[in-house]
């Protein structure tokens, strides 16, 4: 039995990149690399880090010890007073 060559089918459109990328997502290339995101897991993703954030900056500003929203940042940040920086540091940023 003999195989016949196979012509090339007209009736199926030629595959480009826009053709197999789903079209809720975005392609990424870097030379030989290529990352394939959805929108919608970023967007998740982005938002769930938005919302920790605020959660640890809200745990760290709730205690009993009466300093203000200003002292408790400049605690964060490193530029409050000594005392200020290591009740938020190593206290309250911890847990």
């Amino acid at each position: 039995m003999t195989e016949r060559p196979t012509e090339p089918r007209t009736d199926v459109p030629a595959t480009s990149d826009t053709a197999i990328t789903p079209p809720d997502s975005v392609v990424l290339r870097t030379g030989a690399l290529s990352w394939l995101f959805p929108r919608r897991t970023a967007l998740v993703s982005v938002g769930l880090a938005l919302v920790i954030a605020v959660v640890v900056a809200l745990a760290t500003f709730a205690s009993s010890t009466g300093l203000s929203a200003a002292d408790t940042l400049g605690g964060l940040l490193g530029t409050g007073d000594r005392m200020t920086v290591m009740l938020i540091q190593d206290f309250r940023l911890p847990r």
